[in-house]
């Protein structure tokens, strides 16, 4: 009796996870953050599962990169340029969970809208506010940075995400198709992406 309960439970859960239609895809693309003046790169793996003819529900897992520098060359000592740019790097791991809906009936194609939540945790370099003392006003033969960081280098944060995408179907049911999306979370991160995606029905 165990045996056949364990049987049916497994018949159970295959049924609920591998059913047709589901996908596993990786994707890929370049992301914005801000108002886009730091631009960088997302990367992902999704799951997804369709529960009724036209709507499914994924579960991804991935990350965003930027970086970027503010430019300050000066002359020090005299004839040798240096180059004293102020860098950054913004990292991030997220997980995120959508709903969506297929707004085509074509088994090859798919054009399809989501909303979903995120969940994020992000490092960050990036400064909140800093000035350039130059030469004239401290007297140095070279320039002087101050920071103020008011803001935490770590976050967690939950977020809301949109995202709006074409698939199609190549042979031996492997997909291709772009993802374009925009997400905001509690930290008051704004990223917008536009991404290739590559997956395999089964």
């Amino acid at each position: 009796m165990k045996k056949l309960t364990l049987f049916l439970v497994s018949i159970a859960i295959y049924q609920t996870l591998f059913a047709q239609k589901n996908s596993i895809s990786a994707i890929a693309g370049l992301c914005f953050n801000g108002t886009g003046d730091s631009k960088g790169l997302i990367y992902s793996t999704e799951f997804s599962k369709y529960f009724k003819a036209k709507y499914f529900w994924s579960a991804s897992f991935g990350g965003t990169i930027h970086d970027g520098s503010f430019p300050i060359f000066f002359e020090y000592p005299v004839g040798r340029m240096n180059d004293g740019s102020v860098n950054y790097t913004i990292a991030g791991f997220q997980s995120s969970f959508h709903i969506g809906k297929n707004f085509r009936s074509q088994s090859k194609n798919e054009l399809y809208l989501k909303l979903g939540t995120v969940l994020r945790y992000q490092s960050s370099s990036y400064w909140d506010t800093f000035d350039v003392l130059y030469s004239p006003l401290t007297g140095l033969p070279f320039p002087v940075i101050v920071f103020d960081n008011s803001t935490p280098r770590e976050t967690i944060a939950i977020g809301a995400s949109i995202q709006i995408g074409y698939s199609y179907v190549l042979s031996n049911n492997y997909t291709i198709g772009l993802v374009g999306g925009f997400q905001f979370d509690t930290q008051g991160d704004n990223l917008s992406n536009l991404s290739i995606k590559f997956g395999k029905r089964f």
